[in-house]
């Protein structure tokens, strides 16, 4: 209730429902700006209905209370039967139950919420099983079985962050992990977005300031190692960004994984660029124990010193003059003069900075340098597939 930031508005239940356990019972009610209503009261409400962000909602023109009351909790758990199943619970206030897996909290800090899971956390169906039918598969199941918790809020980049651990605001010393868990969340179930594009439309549970809610309880269940674990063996194992690399071309011609919808293609555009791109890309040149390493020019004389001087004085006094002539001559030939007379005087004046610059160094530092990082030994490592072309583009004896 309230001015933005909230949701403007509040949920609707009614006390008995219409009996069929395949519709909602709930409803969103837009109030504005008005902070009218508390939990628990009884009111009726009249307005217009319409959708706004795919959820259902009045738009009041009248809302009155009529007296106090409650609704009981409807049970929800993960995974769903289907992607619509949840819509028979808009804007009713429910309970989950199950204990739930923080599974994805890429939006916290942005939006307030977390996505929520059933069983454990959720898997990238390719780390687990082979692209294609597979993973369409594990993801679609992957789908149905997680749920976004959100704040009461529709702002970005809320202070606090309401969901920490034990109830508390998230700080550096009480942070969320993934694999933490909440048991028995009671919300209401909405299908909004997070007050932007980017946070998407999407089913919501929203426990902050729902009846008998409040924020979630999240346990600690996923401590963080206090060290990496002792593997064995002699084999290193890396990873590599590959960025926009992709050997498929054209408006059409890709897809968001194998066998899923079509997508606008990334990376080269053809296969002409593709052939260029490659050996730059599955190549990986990593040195160990660098070194700064400042090499030897030339030696520099307090004739040679004197002379960069003057070139960079009378450049100096190029700029100088053209800015006088510009300003304070009004014939070319006082324009020419003045210019004339600026070089001569910056490359006089460097030209002596330069010398006595040389001269007070008493030879210490009579040499030109460049200056570079070095390794004192470097690894090369390409993809196995592209490893005897690999091997020939840096001249080496194919070893495959």
């Amino acid at each position: 209730m309230g001015p933005s930031p909230t949701l403007r508005g509040f949920y609707l239940q009614a006390a008995s429902g219409d009996g069929d356990p395949a519709t909602s019972d709930g409803i969103f009610v837009f109030n504005g700006n008005a902070d009218s209503v508390n939990l628990g009261d009884l009111v009726t409400v009249s307005g217009h209905a319409s959708d706004f962000q795919d959820q259902t909602q009045v738009s009041a023109t009248q809302v009155t209370v009529c007296g106090t009351g409650s609704v009981a909790t409807t049970d929800v758990t993960l995974p769903v039967p289907s992607a619509s199943y949840l819509e028979r619970f808009e804007g009713m206030l429910v309970r989950m139950p199950q204990t739930l897996y923080v599974t994805e909290h890429f939006q916290l800090g942005r939006f307030g919420q977390v996505v929520m899971s059933s069983g454990d956390r959720l898997v990238q169906p390719t780390s687990v099983v082979t692209p294609g039918a597979p993973a369409i598969a594990m993801q679609a199941a992957n789908d149905l079985n997680r749920l976004i918790v959100d704040d009461a809020l529709q702002n970005q980049n809320p202070d606090p962050i309401l969901f920490g651990r034990g109830g508390d605001p998230l700080t550096a010393s009480n942070t969320l992990r993934g694999g933490d868990t909440a048991t028995g969340m009671v919300g209401v179930l909405s299908y909004t977005w997070a007050g932007n594009s980017a946070s998407g439309n999407a089913y919501r549970l929203r426990p902050v300031g729902a009846l008998g809610g409040g924020v979630p309880s999240f346990v600690a269940a996923n401590p963080r190692p206090s060290g990496s674990p002792a593997v064995g063996g002699s084999l290193k194992v890396v990873g590599m960004n590959l960025l926009n690399f992709f050997n498929s071309f054209g408006t059409t011609g890709c897809s968001f994984g194998v066998g899923g919808p079509v997508a606008e293609c990334r990376g080269a555009d053809d296969a002409g660029e593709f052939a260029r791109q490659w050996p730059k890309t599955v190549k990986a040149i990593i040195g160990t124990g660098l070194r700064y390493v400042e090499k030897v020019s030339g030696r520099v004389t307090t004739g040679r010193a004197a002379l960069t001087g003057v070139g960079q004085g009378a450049m100096l006094g190029l700029f100088w003059g053209l800015l006088f002539s510009l300003f304070f001559t009004t014939d070319t030939g006082s324009f020419f003069g003045v210019l004339a007379f600026g070089v001569v005087v910056g490359a006089v004046f460097g030209g002596l900075v330069g010398a006595i610059s040389h001269l007070m160094t008493g030879g210490r530092r009579d040499f030109g340098s460049v200056a570079e990082t070095r390794a004192d030994r470097y690894e090369v490592q390409v993809d196995e597939a592209y490893a005897v072309e690999a091997e020939r583009l840096l001249g080496l004896t194919p070893t495959h």
